[in-house]
C-alpha cells in the first residue's frame, strides 16, 4: 500500500493534492482523474479494494512518519519527503496498526478510551469524523493566518494537525505532547486551537 501511494506521488510528478492521490490509487473515475490522465497512471486502481476511510488512514500514517507531506500553501500538494523517495528506492516493510471499521461507541466508552494511552503517531486511526475535525483545524488555521497575514503553514503544518486529530488534546499538557507545539506555539495558538478539539468531543 506504501508502494502504491508513494509511487502515485512519484509518477504524478508531485503535482496534485490528496483527493487526486487517493482517487487514483481507488480507482476512481471521476472527471477530475480523468482530465488530470490519472486514469493511466501505472498505480491507478491497486488499492480498489481498500475502503476510503482505511486509505485516508494510511496516508495519514506516511505523512505522520515523514515519508510524505502536503504543502501549506492555497493547493496543498502532496509531495515525497527524502525518506519517501529513498523508500521507493529500496522498499522495506512497513507496519502500522490499522483502525477496524468501529460502530459507535457510547459516550461513556468513548470518554475512557481517549483518556487511555496515548495513541503513538504511528497509529493514524483516523475516522470519518476525525475528517471532519481535521477540517475543523484547518478552518482555524486559515481564520488565524489570515488575521496575522501570514502563510498558514507559519501557524501549525498538516503534520501537526493530523497529530492534533490523533491525540485530541484538551488540556495544555496534553497539547505539547502534539508534533510540532512548543511553549511559544501554544501561548500563541494553543487556546483556540484546544477549543476547537473540545467543541469537537463535545459534539
Amino acid at each position: 500500500a506504501a508502494e502504491s501511494l508513494l509511487g502515485c506521488v512519484q509518477s504524478c510528478g508531485q503535482r496534485y493534492g490528496t483527493t487526486v492521490i487517493l482517487d487514483t490509487v481507488h480507482g476512481a473515475n471521476t472527471v477530475k482523474i480523468r482530465n488530470y490522465r490519472m486514469d493511466e497512471n501505472p498505480h491507478y486502481g491497486e488499492l480498489a479494494k481498500e475502503s476510503v476511510v482505511h486509505l485516508r488512514q494510511m496516508f495519514n500514517f506516511l505523512q505522520v512518519e515523514e515519508y510524505l507531506f502536503v504543502t501549506a500553501d492555497e493547493y496543498s500538494i502532496v509531495k515525497l519527503t527524502e525518506k519517501g523517495a529513498a523508500f521507493l528506492e529500496t522498499p522495506e516493510p512497513i507496519e502500522m496498526k490499522m483502525a477496524k471499521e468501529r460502530e459507535k461507541q457510547a459516550a461513556g466508552s468513548s470518554k475512557k478510551s481517549r483518556r487511555g494511552a496515548k495513541l503513538p503517531a504511528g497509529a493514524a486511526e483516523f475516522t470519518e469524523k476525525e475528517e471532519t475535525l481535521f477540517e475543523a483545524l484547518r478552518a482555524l488555521r486559515r481564520e488565524i493566518a489570515s488575521e496575522e497575514k501570514v502563510p498558514p503553514y507559519i501557524v501549525f503544518s498538516d503534520k501537526t494537525l493530523t497529530h492534533m486529530c490523533i491525540l485530541k488534546p484538551v488540556t495544555e499538557a496534553e497539547m505539547l505532547e502534539v508534533s510540532g507545539v512548543g511553549a511559544y506555539k501554544f501561548e500563541k495558538y494553543g487556546e483556540r486551537f484546544l477549543e476547537c478539539v473540545r467543541k469537537f468531543l463535545e459534539s
